[in-house]
């Protein structure tokens, strides 16, 4: 999951930050082409002030996470991308030594 948050853009919520959680994504890196491996994730946010849906998009890229709310793109979505948060376990897998 991810964290997000942002200010409802409804005027009559007068700066009410919306807090969510989202679904999570990981840029692919076993695809060949770059552009294969960017992936997108749409999710529906609900404000809690005004009752008013709005859609966030994520899209994982290669070293970078962008969030943005559709309907408003002008809005700064912020976000805790925590997906560097490895175990001992993947990193063992990232740095397993070569078969001889």
């Amino acid at each position: 999951m991810l964290d997000i948050k942002f200010t409802c853009p409804n005027p009559r919520c007068e700066g009410f930050e919306i807090q969510a959680e989202i679904d999570d994504i990981q840029y692919d890196i076993a695809e060949q082409e770059d552009r294969d491996s960017v992936l997108t994730m749409q999710s529906r946010v609900i404000c809690g002030c005004g009752d008013e849906p709005y859609m966030v998009e994520l899209v994982a890229m290669g070293g970078e996470k962008t969030v943005s709310v559709l309907e408003h793109p002008d809005i700064r979505v912020k976000f805790n991308d925590n997906s560097g948060d490895y175990t001992s376990e993947m990193i063992d897998l990232f740095y397993a030594p070569p078969d001889k």
